[in-house]
């Protein structure tokens, strides 16, 4: 009896044992599933080119290799969206409609909002987390799933509906730009280029030729005078050219030998001074050019050049006056005549687009680069200067990638629709 017990007992522990090496195993294999699958690109982590570049010749030797994205045909979701991540273990962690983990989805638990703004990690532009923003924050590409699969930074557009959107493309290129430093001033009044005309002789005026504001040349007849002496006719001419801002003589009028008959104002180049930010004051420097405009003439540029920096700094205005020789050579500029200012900081031909092809999403530049017919790369770029027009690229585009102007806008909100959901974005 005691035998047959022994038995007994010896079988049901070895069944024990053998049950709880089972789910040791079913365990490990679990463990061992999950570390087969790349958490940020959800492929398997033996695959996974993007973390391990060696991998590429491997898929690119037996063809399977997506040019246009740069990682295998078979995990290029932007080329075959039906790829995407399907690991049930991820699947089932996932948001289905929004892309992001279930379980911080607030667009389907609006309740979790509050717990995301509690500590700072909410997009205020587009009311969801900002770790779930991939609109804002386009490097979230591959943490958080795009809704449906597919490729976070591609946004496709057929044909239809681009004529429908308005969409244009240019090309990134090289162009001659400016960077400009805008400032406002005002012609002053100088008297280091004025000149007197004086009477040689002591007799009467007879002829006035030219009034006050005419513009003469040196050497131009300004009056003519009878002398009291001979009787004789003198013609009183300029040395020098300029405009007449002074009228001291008339007809029939007696004056005297040395007597100051007209004011001659050479107005061919001005000075203007310029009012300087603070802050700005180490950009500037002597011989920058200038470009000059005045409200009277809106249609017209005047050239200039920066004469002299005061070594001030106002106490009340905080900004520092700048003197500017300015080209008058028609004289339509007067004394005291209000100007506006942009001083060349600098000026040759740098990477460019046109201004409204860049859009702002948050403190973040993007653009859309067209990959092809029917799809457009949401992709960050570091912008520097503008000139009213083109705005330079300083990183994120290279010469020659077709970007869309026209449509941004509009691209931007399909943009977010498809990131966040339809509705999201209306």
């Amino acid at each position: 009896m005691k035998k047959t017990t022994s038995l007994v007992f010896l079988m049901v522990l070895v069944i024990f044992i053998a049950g709880c090496n089972n789910k040791a195993s079913d365990v490990s294999k679990s463990a061992g599933s999950n570390k087969e699958i790349c958490s940020e690109h959800g492929v398997l982590e033996s695959e996974c080119t993007r973390c391990k570049p060696a991998l590429a010749a491997k898929f690119k030797a037996k063809g399977d290799w997506c040019n246009e994205h740069n990682l295998p045909e078979s995990q290029c979701t932007a080329c075959n969206p039906n790829l995407a991540p399907k690991t049930e273990s991820k699947a089932a962690e996932m948001c289905s409609e929004h892309g992001v983990p279930e379980k911080e989805c607030t667009k389907c638990k609006p309740a979790l909002a509050a717990s995301f703004k509690a500590k700072g990690d909410w997009c205020k532009e587009h009311n969801i987390p900002d770790s779930h923003c991939l609109a804002c924050n386009p490097k979230l590409a591959g943490k958080i799933l795009p809704p449906g699969g597919g490729d976070a930074n591609i946004l496709q557009i057929n044909e239809e509906s681009k004529k429908k959107m308005g969409i244009s493309l240019e090309t990134a290129a090289y162009k001659s730009m400016e960077e400009t430093l805008s400032v406002t001033g005002e012609a002053a009044k100088d008297t280091d280029k004025t000149f007197h005309v004086i009477s040689k002789i002591q007799g009467t005026v007879k002829e006035v030729i030219v009034q006050y504001g005419d513009i003469i040349k040196k050497g131009d007849v300004l009056a003519v005078i009878s002398s009291t002496k001979t009787g004789a006719s003198q013609e009183i001419r300029s040395g020098n050219g300029g405009i007449i801002t002074g009228v001291n003589a008339a007809s029939n009028q007696q004056v005297e030998e040395l007597a100051s008959l007209f004011t001659i104002s050479d107005l061919s180049s001005i000075y203007s001074t310029f009012d300087i930010y603070e802050k700005d004051a180490g950009r500037v420097k002597v011989g920058q050019k200038v470009k000059v405009t005045a409200a009277a003439y809106p249609d017209k540029i005047f050239s200039g050049k920066m004469l002299f920096i005061s070594p001030r700094i106002d106490d009340i205005t905080r900004t520092v006056k700048v003197r500017v020789e300015i080209n008058n050579s028609k004289y339509l500029l007067k004394h005291n005549m209000f100007l506006a200012g942009k001083i060349i900081l600098r000026e040759g031909r740098f990477l460019a687009v046109p201004i409204k092809a860049v859009i702002q999403a948050n403190d973040k530049r993007q653009v859309f680069v067209s990959k092809n017919k029917t799809d457009f790369e949401i992709r960050e770029v570091e912008v520097g200067f503008d000139d009213d027009f083109f705005v330079q690229i300083k990183e994120g585009l290279s010469e020659g990638e077709k970007i869309a102007v026209d449509g941004s806008f509009l691209l931007k909100s399909e943009l977010l629709k498809s990131t966040m959901g339809a509705g999201c974005a209306d």
